[in-house]
């Protein structure tokens, strides 16, 4: 074989890994708001599985290690004909309200046992709290039997330590799976931690007597601003909130001296402070106020010195 024909092989061999390898399911996916989340808590040994009927409500209590819950996986089946909806939800309590909750048609659970996916909305949890997933026949299905239902799969011997399964019967929830005395249910749960919006990018303009500010949230958050406008790092007045990335304008009529601003996202995760200069009494001439922002920049100190002075 020619040096030609041997590069060719190599270059062709090369590509096709690549793209093999592109392919390759990973554990870190695109949740419904498109961002990227991955595994956080799992119970995936299967020895048996529930059988969801009528008023039955089963129960997974787990703790989250992640600060938004994006997902919900289940390891399930269906057995004969049945028509109708499986409801998930996602509880602080197990007779609380939802706090998030998706359905899933029958039709899209299979008959062999098969990971199926509850993408709801994510909300955001209290790491180390206690959460519970709680699955539910849709009250408008037909309810199903012996012979027509949805199964959950769980395992025996506890193979998850950080929480429990719960059945609902008779208007009454109790510990535990019946026949079993130690198993869980197969779930994975997902999610991702959640990220603050950057510093806010300020600036004064004169003419309207405005600050424009905007940051961006890396999670694709909403924004609202916080002003302190003693630039003591106290929020006074808090902005509507605005698109990430999106500016909004702080109105400065009346307002003389350095005033500081945040950024906070629908989570509540906050930027650093930012102080500008809106109207100074004795400094407000375009070059010195030029000279003073790289100072204030460079040597932070001089701005509280100046402020104590000008406040």
């Amino acid at each position: 074989m020619s040096k030609v024909k041997i590069s060719k092989f190599i270059v062709l061999f090369t590509i096709c890994f690549f793209v093999g390898s592109s392919v390759v399911p990973c554990i870190s996916c695109l949740n419904n708001n498109g961002i990227s989340d991955e595994i956080d808590q799992q119970q995936d040994k299967y020895d048996a599985s529930t059988c969801l009927l009528g008023t039955m409500l089963f129960a997974q209590s787990f703790r989250p290690s992640l600060e938004t819950l994006t997902r919900v996986e289940l390891l399930m089946n269906k057995l004969g004909n049945l028509y109708g909806n499986s409801i998930l939800s996602i509880r602080e309590s197990l007779s609380g309200e939802d706090l998030t909750s998706v359905s899933k048609e029958s039709l899209e659970i299979y008959s062999d046992m098969k990971w199926i996916e509850f993408d709801f909305p994510d909300i955001t949890v209290r790491t180390g709290d206690i959460y519970y997933i709680v699955l539910k026949p849709d009250p408008d299905s037909d309810g199903g039997d012996e012979f027509n239902f949805i199964g959950w799969a769980f395992g025996v011997e506890d193979p998850y330590q950080n929480g429990d399964p719960f059945e609902y019967y008779n208007g009454l929830w109790s510990k535990g799976i019946t026949g079993h005395s130690s198993a869980d249910y197969t779930f994975k749960t997902y999610g991702y931690d959640n990220e603050p919006p950057t510093n806010p990018i300020c600036t004064y303009d004169k003419s309207n007597k405005e600050i424009t500010v905007s940051s961006t949230d890396l999670d694709g958050d909403q924004i609202r601003y916080g002003i302190s406008w003693n630039n003591t790092q106290t929020v006074d007045e808090w902005t509507t909130y605005y698109d990430s990335g999106v500016a909004a304008t702080i109105d400065c009529t009346d307002k003389e001296g350095t005033v500081g601003v945040i950024a906070e996202d629908t989570n509540g995760a906050q930027s650093g402070w930012v102080s500008v200069t809106s109207k100074d009494k004795s400094m407000n001439y375009p070059v010195f106020n030029s000279f003073l922002d790289r100072l204030f920049y460079c040597f932070p100190f001089f701005e509280k010195i100046i402020n104590l002075y000008y406040n």
